[in-house]
């Protein structure tokens, strides 16, 4: 009974961290649409545009993993998405950490 517990345990940690991923890449994803529009779609007034992707370090779950995120550059050529990355970096590792993104 006791080896049943644990492993629906693990099968349950494994699911919640899972879901958490697939919401964190969403966040991410929502971000760079905030910033330089819907991916694929063109426009002559953004002032921003996808500039491929990129991997990201985070904590989660007591670990740290590599994740990959949108990168968005502006039209002048410089980082349109640092503020925006900062946020959502922060804002993953409070929800998959459970702490704030400067507490390691």
């Amino acid at each position: 009974m006791v080896a049943g517990m644990a492993a629906t345990k693990k099968d349950l940690m494994s699911w919640v961290q899972d879901v958490g991923l697939e919401a964190l890449k969403e966040v991410f994803e929502a971000d760079a649409t905030a910033v330089a529009g819907p991916k694929g779609k063109h426009s002559k007034d953004r002032l921003n545009h996808r500039w491929g992707i990129t991997n990201t370090e985070l904590p989660f779950g007591g670990r740290r993993i590599g994740l990959e995120r949108p990168r968005v550059r502006s039209k002048s050529g410089g980082r349109g998405f640092d503020d925006h990355a900062i946020l959502s970096t922060s804002a993953g590792a409070l929800v998959c950490n459970g702490r704030g993104a400067g507490r390691r």
